[in-house]
């Protein structure tokens, strides 16, 4: 059973990142808010689906809300990212996240810095220096930079805030601080659609109809069997498999359906991130 977990995550994790590439490459990026909201619309509903016996504890709420402005800022800005450059590279460099709550870990609850952890880093930093050698068929550019940079920094405090919540409350309300969060973020992107592209909102629903929705449905498959999988096997191990899993297989999509080229240069780097995602997640 845990095989097929791994499978749907991997699969779930590679699936939203085509789902943004699709939606962009039909409507542009003057959906981004609509996109969003949608997307945490929908993870919301998987979750008030398959949730049973919920009890609310308000003292959740704030690391609720400082979790949506994380997920609202990586889910936006993962999608201008994927718009702007390679899906590939995109995917790589916003999985480098996975830096920030092994920080956190590390300063505030005083996990152990690990050997493993220092080869990781200086990986990441062969590879960052990589794959940002120029390649005049998929250029690397400011703005790219920019939403990956911001992209990488949501979901890295995602995974923080939910590492701070669990150890708040010793693992329980896992569903109800993320309806909570994903409704603070379907009401803040909702309404910055209806003002900012209230002429477009009819065409951009159109757009989205199947990838925002695909999208949220995925948001909430992978979280809710990332929270039964860390139950059932250590974590050490689960996310070195998905994160590498995910990258290899969006990178393949990426090479089949949307033919980017990298440079000889950034596939060793792409590589080189690749092992720096295992080494750091050991």
């Amino acid at each position: 059973m845990s095989i097929l977990y791994l499978i749907i995550i991997i699969a779930g994790v590679s699936g939203q990142n085509v789902a943004k590439k699709l939606y962009t490459g039909r409507a542009g990026t003057g959906g981004a808010y609509l996109f969003t909201s949608l997307t945490a619309l929908f993870s919301m509903a998987f979750f008030l689906f398959t949730s049973r016996g919920m009890s609310w504890n308000f003292g959740i709420a704030p690391y609720s809300v400082a979790f949506a402005l994380s997920f609202a800022t990586a889910t936006l800005f993962s999608l201008l990212a994927v718009a702007n450059g390679p899906l590939s590279l995109s995917s790589l460099m916003i999985s480098y996240s996975l830096m920030i709550p092994t920080f956190y870990g590390i300063v505030f609850l005083k996990e152990p810095m690990t050997l493993y952890f220092l080869i990781g880093l200086g990986l990441l930093a062969v590879s960052i220096f990589l794959v940002n050698k120029k390649n005049d068929e998929s250029p690397i550019t400011p703005k790219w930079l920019l939403f990956v940079f911001l992209s990488f920094a949501g979901n890295g405090l995602c995974s923080t805030f939910q590492k701070m919540q669990q150890h708040a409350f010793d693992g329980e309300y896992k569903n109800e601080f993320m309806i909570i969060s994903l409704a603070i973020v379907f009401l803040i992107f909702a309404v910055a659609a209806l003002v900012t592209n209230k002429g477009s909102l009819r065409r951009d629903l159109y757009h989205a109809r199947f990838t925002a929705v695909a999208s949220g449905v995925m948001n909430g498959v992978v979280n809710l069997l990332v929270m039964v999988l860390s139950g059932m096997m250590p974590v050490s191990v689960m996310f070195p498999l998905i994160s590498a899993g995910g990258i290899i297989v969006t990178y393949v999509i990426s090479k089949v359906f949307y033919k980017e080229k990298l440079t000889k240069i950034q596939l060793v780097g792409f590589f080189t991130g690749l092992a720096s995602i295992v080494f750091l997640s050991i």
